[in-house]
């Protein structure tokens, strides 16, 4: 998991009722210091709503689209965007940052998940489409919606 909000919200979920503390430090020692205070933003925003004595959904849209949004990314944005959007930065990094950093959560792992198996299957194949095909086609089609 990316040590960023996203991800902290994943590894103390992890950690199951009752929680562990030495496992929950280290979900909050693993954060970059941005992911631990949009983490501890977006909780502060949850407590509010929890708190402010009505309807606890209408709380969430009317006072934590933001850090939610910041937190998880654009729950629009696809990991087949994403990768669009990663061909249209071309070298630019800090545009390809901008891009994940823009994407969705579940697209966010979706594009991690096929990366993995690229680089665990196909970074050295000579025919790279037939590897991905072989390989990684599942991990593909949910990235690229079925285009292999």
């Amino acid at each position: 998991m990316p040590p960023f909000c996203a991800g902290m919200v994943w590894c103390l979920g992890n950690l199951g009722s009752g929680g562990n503390s030495v496992c929950e430090q280290k979900c909050h020692n693993n954060a970059t210091p941005e992911g631990e205070t949009q983490y501890l933003d977006l909780t502060d925003c949850y407590d509010y709503c929890f708190n402010a004595g009505y309807y606890y959904n209408d709380c969430l849209q009317d006072y934590c689209t933001a850090n939610i949004s910041t937190c998880f990314g654009n729950p629009q944005v696809t990991c087949h965007d994403m990768m669009e959007c990663f061909v249209s930065c071309g070298e630019d990094q800090s545009c390809i940052q901008a891009c994940y950093n823009d994407t969705s959560f579940l697209g966010q792992n979706q594009y991690s998940n096929m990366m993995s198996c690229y680089f665990d299957n196909c970074m050295e194949a000579e025919d790279f489409n037939g590897c991905m095909s072989t390989n990684c086609e599942h991990d593909f089609n949910i990235c690229y919606d079925g285009l292999i």
